[in-house]
């Protein structure tokens, strides 16, 4: 199959949506990314730039895309991201393509008349999204009922070994590994670990992620802050091998976004055997419906401290650790969502 994709090729989000394309595909791509991490060739590869701004480029590529389309002729064309590379191929002459939707993307149109009637134009010219979760579909279809919509996101590798269950452990360790922007509350968790371990809590915090040099610094300078910072540890950007050998030695992951889907991180906690402590968001709620997880539903000061005493003092059931496990097997399992992508290729390869 003679497969195009649209889509920010330095995202490692691209990377995973399309490592599992094996010698059956011949993998073209247009992106506005300057890079490529992705397995697909750079040959194959068309690197969009233009002098207008990078906000108009899913208008001014047009031309190209249309010109690039015409010359790989692929039998399906897979888009990421609706607000951009969505807008821009709405404009080839194709039923054969499938449009994933990311989140922020649709979230982004929400408050504007305008980019609300745009995004309606561009779901309107897909036979298929694909949307990473129900409440980001339920978004998406009160826009436009014109497409079927596909709930699932590529997931994660459920090879990777998990953590023995361990019980009573006296000084546990909590992870959070997300970005540093303000979204993710990086700096309150920082405060919160803080306050917790001075009314008495025990325990290591250790803080992944990665962001701008601003943000990095607003996160290192949070925790320098702090009376406790001996056992707030920042750690950064690391490799997947390192982080996993660190979580497997971890009792609780933190994830509180005000906004975003279920991450994929969490998927791979959870899995791994860390106890959840989320935000009190839709896609979380969704994603434990069947499952276990501490909620956070507002972060004033020693909300989340408060959650972290209790959490310590009565510990966690080892059911909870393997209905998590099982939840993130059933519907976030990277071999069988890809594989159901692939089945979407098929089915409009038949049309």
């Amino acid at each position: 199959m003679k497969l195009l994709v649209l889509g920010d090729l330095a995202s490692v989000h691209m990377k995973r949506w399309t490592d599992c394309l094996d010698s059956s595909y011949e993998t073209f791509a247009f992106t506005f990314a300057e890079s490529n991490v992705t397995s697909i060739l750079d040959s194959n590869v068309y690197f969009y730039s233009s002098i207008f701004h990078k906000k108009s480029w899913c208008v001014t590529a047009i031309r190209q895309l249309i010109t690039f389309f015409d010359r790989v002729k692929p039998d399906v064309v897979h888009v990421h991201y609706a607000s951009s590379y969505g807008l821009l191929a709405s404009f080839l002459k194709t039923n054969r393509k499938v449009l994933s939707a990311w989140g922020s993307d649709i979230n982004y149109c929400e408050r504007s008349v305008l980019r609300r009637l745009l995004m309606r134009y561009t779901l309107s010219s897909y036979p298929i999204v694909n949307c990473a979760s129900k409440a980001l579909a339920a978004r998406a279809e009160a826009i436009s009922t014109h497409p079927s919509y596909e709930v699932f996101q590529y997931g994660i590798d459920t090879s990777i070994s998990v953590k023995p269950i361990q019980h009573d452990v006296a000084s546990p360790i909590f992870i959070i590994n997300r970005g540093f922007l303000d979204i993710y509350r990086v700096d309150y968790v920082v405060r919160e670990f803080d306050q917790y371990l001075t009314n008495g809590g025990k325990g290591t915090l250790l803080v992944y992620g990665y962001g701008k040099q601003t943000d990095e610094e607003r996160v290192r300078e949070a925790i320098k802050s702090c009376d406790n910072r001996h056992s707030i540890l920042f750690k950064g950007k690391v490799e997947h091998s390192v982080l996993f050998e660190f979580m497997r030695n971890a009792q609780y992951y933190i994830s509180i976004p005000t906004t975003d889907g279920a991450p994929l991180a969490l998927y791979e906690a959870m899995h791994i055997g860390l106890y959840p402590v989320v935000s009190d968001i839709e896609s979380n709620r969704e994603t434990f419906s069947e499952g276990y997880a501490e909620f956070l539903s507002d972060d004033r000061k020693a909300s989340l401290a408060v959650i972290l005493e209790r959490l310590v003092k009565y510990g966690v059931e080892t059911k909870a650790i393997e209905a998590n496990r099982t939840i993130v097997q059933q519907k976030y399992n990277y071999q069988k969502n890809t594989s159901r992508m692939k089945r979407i290729y098929e089915g409009l390869l038949q049309q």
